[in-house]
């Protein structure tokens, strides 16, 4: 043992790049509306400035897609992971309007940045579940986003739809709010739901669609997703998106769940490659 040790204590030390271009992993509070938003800056290596993805979370925020935000960072992208008001430790309470807020302010942090080296000329969105509705608005609301990637989003205002037409689905929904609750600050499961129903137009994707006409967008949906089932939710947005003659949307089906568990290699290396198409 000892022989071992001092062995390995008298080996030379072996450095593989020069410390000021390695990648990074920094911890961000960025000032919001209620307060500051904590987040993760994953930074690329190598000289800059890097393509820069926000990547948004969905509800409560337990699937973080941080082997996602890795993935592109080994590929030479800066990536801003961050938190919702009132969710994980951002100040505030929660809200699907404060998500929206929340998420213009993430992406407007990354568009003025000054430190970390950010190619303000190609800076796109992913968003996941929530994360996706969230996404699909700030590519809606900001110029600077030329495309941006959707997985298995949930477009909120799809739900009075739901309600009147799938009551088991609307069920679903309505456990998930419930179970989201509790581990978000300032809510209800039933507000919520509530919130949901009460902003029916100003939350929906699908009766927007006309306002992605000239975005490079990825839809990535699941076949055994029972969260966010693609015929009440993905298909009713993506052929909205059809309507107005769109040429730059790419569907993709996954054979797996909401959370893609069991194909987290798979829809990694198909964002990745989706984005780095746009580069």
């Amino acid at each position: 043992m000892n022989e071992y040790v001092e062995k390995e204590l008298t080996q030379k030390e072996i450095i593989y790049s020069d410390p000021a271009l390695r990648a990074g992993l920094h911890g961000v509070a960025i000032p919001g509306k209620q307060g500051r938003l904590v987040g993760r800056l994953f930074t690329a290596g190598g000289p800059g400035p890097h393509p820069a993805v926000l990547l948004c979370h969905g509800i409560p925020g337990t699937e973080l897609n941080l082997d996602l935000a890795r993935h592109l960072q080994r590929q030479g992208w800066h990536v801003l992971s961050f938190h919702y008001s009132g969710c994980w430790g951002s100040d505030g309470d929660y809200s699907f309007t404060s998500d929206l807020e929340d998420g213009r302010t993430a992406l407007r942090w990354l568009l003025e940045d000054e430190t970390y080296g950010v190619d303000k000329k190609h800076v796109y969105v992913v968003g996941h579940s929530v994360g996706g509705f969230v996404a699909g608005h700030l590519l809606m609301e900001f110029p600077e986003l030329t495309g941006g990637v959707l997985l298995m989003p949930m477009d909120l205002g799809e739900v009075a739809e739901v309600e009147g037409k799938h009551p088991e689905a609307f069920e679903k929904v309505r456990a998930l709010m419930n179970e989201s609750a509790a581990w978000l600050h300032g809510c209800t499961g039933e507000g919520l739901l509530q919130e949901v129903l009460d902003k029916e137009i100003e939350f929906s994707l699908t009766d927007k669609a006309d306002l992605l006409i000239d975005k490079d967008i990825m839809v990535v949906d699941a076949s055994r997703d029972d969260v966010v089932p693609a015929p009440l939710y993905i298909d009713p947005f993506c052929d909205a998106i059809h309507s107005y003659h769109h040429k730059k949307l790419l569907r993709v089906c996954f054979n797996t769940d909401h959370s893609f568990n069991d194909q987290r290699l798979g829809v990694c290396d198909a964002v990745a490659h989706f984005l780095k198409s746009m580069l």
